[in-house]
């Protein structure tokens, strides 16, 4: 389940590599760190989506192939039925976290993305 304020994207269509539509303002993570669940959908099968988390101490100027910005990487492998999904524990000291979404072969996608309590239990990651 997501709540409203920690969404990156809520259904957010992608055609093309692109950011999450909202920056989440965390000032810092806890010592245990954030979970972070991607669901993907997309019209191809066997696509795969590369989700690259940013952070920054302002919510502007955002550069996904910073290395000084980037914090994770994940790869999504959409399955037989267009289906993708992945957890991300994160840790950041800095203000705000932002998704890339990089694309392979997934013609159009829809994707939703938000900061979780915790691992979906049917979800192995």
């Amino acid at each position: 389940m997501f709540d409203d304020d920690l969404l990156f994207s809520d259904a957010q269509a992608l055609s093309a590599d692109g950011y999450s539509t909202n920056a989440v303002e965390i000032d810092k993570t806890p010592a245990e760190g954030l979970e972070i669940e991607v669901i993907v959908t997309a019209s191809t099968t066997l696509a795969t989506l590369d989700i690259l988390v940013l952070e920054k101490s302002a919510d502007s100027a955002w550069d996904y192939t910073s290395a000084a910005q980037k914090i994770a990487q994940r790869r999504i492998t959409v399955n037989s039925s267009g289906v993708g999904r992945t957890v991300i524990r994160v840790q950041s000291k800095l203000a705000y976290l932002k998704l890339y979404y990089d694309g392979d072969s997934w013609g159009t996608a829809t994707v939703t993305a938000g900061i979780v309590s915790g691992s979906a239990r049917d979800l192995t990651a």
